[in-house]
């Protein structure tokens, strides 16, 4: 409860806009600290924010897009949401292939 309040001060703190890359990290380390606190339902909301402002902002084809979507289908897993995690790590999976080809290792 701590850590996500403290995250939640910090977010509403930063005068940046949201789709400034700290912005959009920090708010990846928050969805990643309410999964660990089992507040699955934030975690998705948070994370679904940073893909969709990552998608706007740099692109659909962008490693900090795929870094999102893996946290996304991460959460997912963690919620027991197994169908939308699987959907998630496969446009994950189908990015980095994309991105760095088959033979990578972010592609396994």
């Amino acid at each position: 409860e701590e850590v996500r309040t403290a995250l939640s001060i910090l977010l509403e703190k930063l005068a940046f806009p949201p789709e400034q890359n700290d912005v959009q990290r920090s708010r990846m380390l928050l969805s990643m600290c309410l999964m660990d606190v089992r507040q699955f339902d934030e975690a998705e909301r948070e994370i679904d924010v940073v893909v969709s402002v990552r998608k706007e902002t740099v692109g659909a084809k962008h490693p900090h897009t795929l870094e999102a979507l893996k946290a996304y289908g991460t959460i997912l897993v963690k919620a027991e949401k197994f169908d939308a995690a699987i959907q998630k790590l496969e446009e994950a999976r189908s990015l980095a292939k994309l991105l760095f080809g088959e033979g990578d290792p972010e592609v396994a």
